[in-house]
């Protein structure tokens, strides 16, 4: 590192004083401008900047979502109903997690559908596990809930660490014998974002030109 650390450009004299000019630095910023813009208009330009920089936002974070949770896009079955229907453990969120966690593994592990290799693997899973406290540091996160606008489909997400890499292989694989369909690229758009999109769409049709 030292061979080529030397020959790294250096900034110039004024930036290194951090007497560089940005843009609009040196004017007077008491002078206004001349035309002043419509009130109104002002306002729709901001609600539009603002709520565009959202959607941007809320793209990034499922993209990023994506990165962090294993998402399945499921229809309907028994094993989901249930696993989305559990009782919130206000107290600890985390355990009801845990509980979605094992109604996926055990239920799977049973399903008639899932073949009998990854049956093996949730069956074994399920059987080494003794009380929910032991997924506590390997579980990181599981959910089932209904899609948006679509009772009929459940979006499955969870996320585990190295330990469980192989069980998790193998419910995304059960998931799809199901018809299961893995999202790689982030989950789709929820229901908050779906409904800024629309705000937004009739908010620029009913703008002034």
């Amino acid at each position: 590192m030292k061979s080529w650390i030397e020959q790294v450009p250096k900034a110039s004299g004024s930036a290194q004083n951090g007497n560089q000019k940005g843009k609009g630095k040196g004017q007077d910023r008491r002078v206004k401008p001349r035309v002043q813009q419509d009130t109104l208009q002002c306002v729709v330009n901001a609600v539009q900047a603002v709520g565009d920089n959202s959607l941007q936002n809320s793209r990034a974070i499922r993209m990023l979502t994506g990165l962090a949770l294993s998402t399945s896009l499921v229809p309907s079955d028994p094993v989901l109903v249930q696993a989305a229907g559990l009782e919130p453990t206000p107290q600890d969120p985390h355990l009801t997690q845990l509980y979605t966690w094992a109604v996926l593994v055990t239920g799977l592990g049973a399903h008639s559908k899932v073949s009998a290799q990854h049956k093996q693997v949730l069956a074994t899973h399920a059987a080494n596990v003794e009380k929910p406290e032991d997924l506590a540091d390997k579980v990181l996160f599981c959910r089932v809930q209904p899609t948006f606008g679509d009772a009929s489909q459940f979006k499955v997400q969870f996320s585990v660490t190295p330990d469980l890499h192989g069980i998790g292989v193998a419910l995304l694989a059960a998931l799809a014998t199901i018809g299961g369909l893995t999202k790689f690229c982030g989950p789709p758009r929820s229901r908050s974002e779906r409904n800024a999109a629309e705000a937004l769409k009739l908010l620029n049709q009913c703008s002034p030109a």
